[in-house]
């Protein structure tokens, strides 16, 4: 059973305020081209000017923290990492902007996820934390963009979910075919 230990939850922090936001071309159909229409997801920025990672990173541990010196990039991957029922901490940031179908924050099974900075992922069809999450505590922000299916942050297969947010948690499919 997995228990749900509040001494491992992530110190409340205000998140930073939004300063710009994204445009994205709709047209009257809702596809993408005609008008500029500014969403309501604040703009996470431009992609870290860092090498990307080439495979998952292998949580064989029981917690794996990305310190807050820490940028961790990937492109032509399905998940950043994969590991056991570990914890994963995020103080700094975690960015996925994949090629592939699925783009996942964490590839194995029921992990706790403690964000403190930036998580963003991006893949053409389904993009999502993983698809066995059962423990989320966010204070910082989130990201789940996909071209053109299932933009989700958290939809376990697991029962119960815990999610506990004072962040930002944004979801966007962005309708390309």
């Amino acid at each position: 059973s997995h228990s749900l230990d509040r001494s491992e939850r992530a110190p409340r922090r205000a998140p930073a305020p939004a300063s710009r936001v994204f445009l994205k071309r709709v047209g009257p159909n809702g596809h993408m081209g005609g008008a500029s229409m500014p969403s309501i997801i604040p703009d996470p920025g431009l992609p870290p000017a860092v090498e990307p990672i080439t495979a998952p990173i292998e949580t064989d541990e029981v917690s794996y923290t990305v310190d807050a010196g820490t940028v961790i990039y990937a492109t032509d991957i399905i998940q950043v990492f994969n590991g056991w029922n570990d914890t994963i901490t995020v103080n700094r940031t975690v960015w996925l902007d994949s090629n592939n179908v699925y783009g996942w924050f964490f590839g194995g099974n029921r992990p706790t996820i403690l964000n403190n900075g930036l998580i963003y992922l991006h893949a053409k069809n389904i993009a999502e934390l993983s698809p066995k999450a059962d423990y989320l505590v966010n204070t910082g922000s989130i990201y789940s963009i996909s071209d053109s299916g299932t933009a989700r942050v958290i939809n376990s297969d697991v029962l119960p979910v815990y999610v506990e947010n004072s962040g930002l948690i944004a979801a966007q499919s962005l309708g390309i075919d």
